[in-house]
């Protein structure tokens, strides 16, 4: 399944204009995982990078494919293909280590990470950060 999402992604995607950048207030952990539909804790399985010509650097993003751990919100998921474009919130997961991951569907609905300049995704914390995304996932109100 995710190999067939990778081929299916087209390149153009990311022509789409950048618009993650810092917010200007930092955000809460609660309301991280409040906006996010995936939160989970994985582990980096590889890393794709996503060419674009017209950036400097060549680089438009990249789409990462992580081994889930821990779904806070219960799919369930083995794995999942996030992107992360190259913006001033881009995140940067490397394979082999864990990481909690937040993502939200973009523009063209598929899972992206890196929107807020946040510190939790590469937090060492993690019994503590874990057991606070639990209480905010417990405090929601639906």
């Amino acid at each position: 399944m995710i190999r067939r999402l990778l081929l299916a992604l087209p390149l153009s995607l990311f022509a789409l204009p950048a618009s993650a950048i810092c917010p200007d207030h930092k955000m809460t952990l609660c309301e991280i995982v409040r906006d996010n539909e995936w939160v989970l804790r994985a582990t980096g399985k590889s890393t794709q990078i996503i060419k674009d010509e017209d950036d400097p650097d060549g680089v438009a993003g990249w789409l990462y494919t992580l081994k889930v751990g821990t779904d806070y919100r219960g799919k369930l998921l083995k794995n999942l293909a996030v992107l992360s474009a190259n913006t001033t919130s881009r995140v940067v997961l490397k394979t082999g280590l864990e990481y909690f991951v937040f993502a939200s569907r973009n523009a063209l609905q598929l899972p992206e990470t890196g929107n807020y300049c946040d510190e939790f995704t590469e937090s060492g914390n993690t019994t503590g950060l874990e057991r606070e995304i639990q209480d905010c996932i417990k405090n929601e109100v639906r």
